[in-house]
């Protein structure tokens, strides 16, 4: 099986896009048999040493024969689970990683490096959404700009804003004199809720106001 992963952007640097690369690189392992190599739970076979190599018995080599083919195939597929880590990291991480001697320590590093940044990420990204904010004479565009680059940079890390969440964070951004034209969305466009698609409520504002 090759190493690279359909689909899947190398993890950035900053660790941006780290939930979705953890859940799909984690997944790749899983459909390879890999997981329990990376998690450490697949144990290093030992080679079969005899006591007395001068005088083999049948059973000595059969147990020598066996170990190390445990052992092989114990060293193929954990160098191919270290092999799908390093061909989808960047240069920076690569070269963190390569001196490490099993996919475990490959993964438990780049872990502890981008779990705490992505939780910050997520912290930071939720808080900024409603803060953002909008003048009369400012350009409505401009601010769904803002809005939807917040709500890929959050889609990067695994998580997504809810409808409600993007409507408020709609309506706390226009200014006041435009919020009357939450009122013209047809109903058909509403759910049981009253909430709208955040794409449509956009371009029905954009609309509204010939943006």
């Amino acid at each position: 099986m090759k190493a690279n992963i359909p689909n899947l952007d190398v993890l950035e640097y900053g660790g941006s896009n780290w939930s979705i690369w953890h859940h799909t690189v984690w997944t790749a392992f899983g459909s390879r048999g890999l997981q329990p190599y990376v998690e450490g739970l697949a144990v290093k076979p030992r080679i079969f040493t005899p006591t007395n190599s001068d005088n083999l018995s049948s059973e000595d080599l059969d147990k020598m024969k066996n170990t190390l083919t445990a052992y092989n195939e114990w060293v193929q597929k954990d160098s191919y689970a270290q092999e799908i880590i390093l061909t989808n990291v960047g240069p920076e991480d690569k070269r963190l990683l390569t001196a490490l001697k099993t996919s475990k320590a490959c993964w438990d590093k780049i872990c502890e490096k981008y779990r705490a940044r992505a939780t910050a990420s997520v912290m930071d990204l939720t808080l900024r959404l409603p803060r953002l904010r909008m003048a009369e004479d400012d350009d409505m565009k401009e601010l769904f700009r803002q809005m939807n680059e917040i709500r890929d940079d959050f889609a990067g890390t695994g998580e997504e804003f809810t409808k409600r969440e993007l409507n408020v964070a709609i309506y706390l951004a226009i200014p006041e004199s435009y919020a009357a034209s939450f009122q013209t969305v047809p109903a058909d466009k509403r759910d049981d809720k009253g909430l709208v698609e955040p794409d449509y409520l956009m371009t029905h504002l954009l609309t509204e106001f010939n943006n």
